[in-house]
């Protein structure tokens, strides 16, 4: 989803919401638009990215994995993705291990098949909480990856638990909707 983004020469206007139209036809696409976007002022948290062509809003990172921004409005659904594949891994880990167990599936013929599976659900299990240990820290502290890597204060943008977790999943009123992918108020 959208990461959140504001048109490359926000620093004109200084405008807080945009039309679609108004979004499309701020994406920096010429070289001058991108070196514009480069030198002027940003949004607080934010970053310009002249492969995007725009803002990001409280930019996280750019991930590999899904070629896209991470940032304000869809961070969310970022950390959601890593719980379900790591919940997905350890359902997948269970039938590898119920498949093992099983007295007549315990054949070279089988083990072919499930060994492999096995290995790559590790694979995947370990890589999500990886990333959930780095991710879930930075948020309870309401610090971005781009923030950590600048080694800025981690401490400037946080305002206790409950309200860096708000800023990121919604209102601690909506908590069990907190792990649904579904746009919350």
């Amino acid at each position: 989803t959208n990461p959140g983004i504001v048109p490359y020469n926000w620093s004109e206007s200084k405008q807080r919401i945009f039309t679609n139209d108004e979004l499309r036809s701020g994406m920096a696409t010429t070289r001058e638009q991108v070196e514009w976007g480069k030198s002027h002022d940003w949004p607080p948290r934010s970053f310009f990215s002249g492969r995007y062509g725009g803002l990001i809003l409280r930019a996280d990172h750019f991930c590999d994995g899904v070629r896209h921004w991470v940032g304000l409005k869809n961070l969310r659904y970022f950390v959601q993705a890593h719980i379900y594949c790591a919940l997905f891994s350890v359902e997948l880990g269970y039938i590898m291990i119920k498949i093992a167990m099983n007295p007549e599936a315990r054949t070279w013929k089988n083990a072919v098949y499930w060994l492999p599976v096995a290995g790559y659900t590790l694979l995947v299990f370990g890589s999500q909480m990886v990333n959930l240990a780095y991710i879930l820290p930075r948020i309870a502290r309401n610090q971005t990856m781009l923030e950590a890597m600048q080694k800025l204060d981690p401490t400037f943008y946080d305002r206790g638990f409950i309200r860096n977790c708000e800023e990121v999943f919604g209102s601690v009123f909506l908590f069990p909707l907190w792990f649904f992918p579904i746009p919350l108020p």
